[in-house]
């Protein structure tokens, strides 16, 4: 008993090897005594198993954990809360080991047994249905997930553990399935409830801390909440830079984020350099060669656009494009974006063909992977039109842009101050055309989002009340392309 005592807390400090070692001695003491055959051999046991599974040995932990397992059924104690808890750990190993049908047929298991014994409303209750929920999600059962999740929380909360680290991670998985399921709101508020456990324990300061902020800016910038985004972001690197973190996969992810907020807070500069940080780390490693980094060169490109570094940004979207093509990844959603911006800096160097190409390319992906019916399909269809203007092509142009229309007003993405400008320009083709019913009727609608979004007063608002009293004087012969450069939302990490 000493001897696994004293293994528990080598193991609590991390220093695995002596707990190890300490629990060995206490298996060579109770086989020489004949007493591995009880419960507290076989939580000896399980303790043996989790200390190899944190050693990443899974097999050799899978091992201890089946002598465990025919001790339970010599004794009839597997239908115990000690069999549930070995049960349990069986999950996690084969959950590592990526045996999904396994795991959850372990978990399962013990929850039953749970259930049946009457200790579900305990810490370790909790604990098996954190898991269950992390399974669930895992395979693909979000609502599962949630449900799991939320019974834990319950429990946790009638058993005043929720206040722990295990309570913390509990609603950082709550807010992923609730994100999964669209509640933005109620992913923001486990995520704010998981931060004031973490400061009211004073581990806000570490990697799962700084995690936390990174997901709860990520959420804010979700919700058009940029200011209070950055804050989150700008605390978490903090907390990178103090942990010499800021040059890992995390500190790269979270200096995109950064920079993709700046962006949208039109702070250009601010933006550049953080993307340009996360290249230059990227650029240390193999990390660039990838989908990751072909998007990092694709914020890189936009941000250089908005600067005005137009052959700056072309190189950078090159350079991601060959990534993308050299990984297999142009033909997803995110290549199609690279693709759409790849157009834009084209079309503001004039080559026209190139820029039809790209965004011609960029429509075909969004058909194969079902996300042209969507805001972003819309904003690009409107980008392939403006480029089919500029050819001289007005009736693939209104093809084109008719198209924009009609899947903005299914998305609800029409009532928005781009929505608006893409009906200026239905507008002033249908115009061009001698369509001037059509023009009046597409102004007027553009008109009407204006108000109702208090854009009115800006320079395209003005630019449609110019275009419609252009329109009562002569036909239009005004377009005002729409640009689409963008970077990508920023996702949980």
């Amino acid at each position: 008993s000493l001897l696994s005592s004293m293994g528990n807390a080598h193991g609590a400090c991390g220093e695995v090897d002596s707990a190890l070692q300490a629990y060995s001695y206490a298996l060579s003491i109770r086989e020489q005594t004949n007493s591995l055959d009880t419960p507290e051999g076989v939580n000896l046991l399980v303790s043996i198993g989790y200390a190899h599974r944190v050693r990443g040995n899974g097999e050799q932990a899978l091992l201890v954990y089946a002598q465990a397992r025919q001790i339970c059924e010599a004794t009839d104690t597997l239908y115990t809360p000690t069999g549930a808890g070995l049960l349990r750990n069986i999950g996690l190993v084969k959950r590592d080991q990526k045996d999904l049908d396994a795991a959850l047929d372990a978990f399962v298991e013990a929850h039953r047994i749970r259930e049946a014994a009457g200790c579900m409303e305990t810490p370790e209750g909790a604990s098996l249905l954190h898991n269950l929920g992390n399974m669930r999600s895992d395979l693909g059962d979000m609502g599962g997930a949630l449900l799991a999740y939320e019974v834990a929380q319950r429990i946790r909360e009638k058993t005043a553990t929720l206040e722990t680290h295990d309570g913390a991670g509990l609603l950082v998985n709550m807010a992923i399935a609730r994100g999964t399921k669209g509640d933005v709101n109620g992913k923001l508020q486990a995520y704010m409830e998981a931060q004031q456990i973490h400061e009211r324990l004073g581990t806000l300061k570490t990697s799962d801390g700084a995690r936390l902020l990174h997901n709860l800016g990520i959420t804010k910038s979700e919700l058009q909440d940029s200011v209070g985004a950055l804050d989150m972001f700008e605390q978490a690197m903090d907390i990178y830079a103090a942990l010499g973190f800021l040059s890992t996969d995390s500190g790269v992810s979270l200096l995109k984020s950064i920079g993709a907020v700046k962006n949208t807070c039109g702070d250009l500069e601010g933006a550049l350099a953080a993307f340009t940080r996360a290249l230059a780390i990227c650029e240390g490693s193999q990390a660039l060669r990838t989908p990751d980094g072909a998007n990092l060169l694709m914020n890189v490109g936009c941000a250089k656009s908005a600067k005005g570094d137009i052959d700056g940004a072309l190189d950078a979207l090159k350079e991601a494009c060959s990534i993308r093509t050299m990984t297999g990844s142009l033909a997803t959603p995110e290549g199609a974006v690279l693709l759409n911006n790849l157009g834009n800096v084209l079309c503001q160097l004039g080559e026209l063909e190139g820029a039809l190409q790209n965004y011609q390319e960029a429509s075909r992906i969004r058909e194969l992977t079902g996300t042209l019916q969507t805001p972003g399909g819309a904003l690009l269809l409107a980008n392939l039109g403006s480029a089919r203007g500029e050819c001289g092509d007005l009736s693939g142009q209104l093809e084109a842009y008719s198209d924009a229309r009609r899947i903005s007003e299914e998305t609800g993405a029409i009532e928005t101050p781009n929505g608006a400008d893409l009906l200026m320009n239905i507008g002033v083709v249908k115009g061009c055309l001698g369509d001037f019913e059509g023009q009046r009727e597409a102004y007027a609608a553009a008109h009407c989002i204006r108000e109702r979004t208090g854009t009115l007063k800006t320079p395209n608002g003005k630019l449609l009340l110019s275009q419609m009293k252009l329109a009562q004087e002569q036909p239009a012969t005004l377009v005002q392309r729409l640009f689409g450069a963008f970077t990508c939302i920023p996702q949980a990490v």
